[in-house]
């Protein structure tokens, strides 16, 4: 009998969907396998399990771990300031191509370009970002250069009422303060819903 799909570097046998991997005469379908005119057809990518003892042969798929990678557009919050440092937890991210968010959890280093101090804080603990990463080698590093990078929800850092859109400023009617941020052009919504967010 002629199989399908190719040999890993371990010596294993992987196995595509639709691929012929045994005949119905010499074992039974098992996981993600399945009969087919007298042939078990795999059902799942994966490494194939013989079951010599039993007679049945399965297709164990694969775990595919997904990360951000360079590129992608992440949605975090901002955990820690320090100096002019700003370590962010990512959430969830987006890549140009994907059809849905991916939910993750890491830790990113912020970069912010020029030097900024004081109220002039681009970003303050607590707000919601959304960034794109710039390596991810060593750990993340993310930044907010571009017209749909930035803030997208912020809290008064006084009273933590959410803050508003006014003009280029946000606002906070609570206090009746304005606190700059470097917000991005959709301030307000935290999910991408499209491509344009990658440009």
């Amino acid at each position: 009998m002629q199989q399908k799909g190719s040999i890993t570097k371990n010596g294993q046998y992987k196995t595509l969907p639709g691929d012929i991997i045994a005949q119905a005469e010499e074992y039974l379908p098992g996981m993600n396998s399945l009969e087919i005119n007298g042939q078990i057809v795999a059902l799942s990518v994966g490494g194939i399990r013989r079951d010599d003892r039993h007679l049945v042969i399965s297709v164990l798929p694969e775990k595919v771990i997904r990360r951000p990678r360079r590129g992608s557009i992440v949605y975090g919050q901002v955990i820690k300031a320090d100096r002019g440092n700003y370590r962010v937890k990512i959430g969830a991210y987006w890549f140009p191509g994907a059809s849905h968010i991916f939910e993750t959890n890491e830790d990113a280093s912020l970069v912010v370009s020029g030097s900024r101090n004081g109220d002039m804080a681009p970003v303050a603990v607590g707000d919601y970002i959304r960034a794109k990463v710039l390596s991810d080698r060593n750990g993340y590093t993310i930044g907010i250069g571009g017209k749909n990078l930035g803030v997208v929800k912020a809290f008064c850092s006084n009273c933590r009422s959410e803050l508003v859109l006014k003009g280029r400023f946000l606002y906070c009617e609570n206090c009746e303060r304005t606190e700059p941020r470097k917000i991005s052009d959709d301030y307000g919504k935290i999910y991408v819903e499209d491509e344009k967010h990658a440009k």
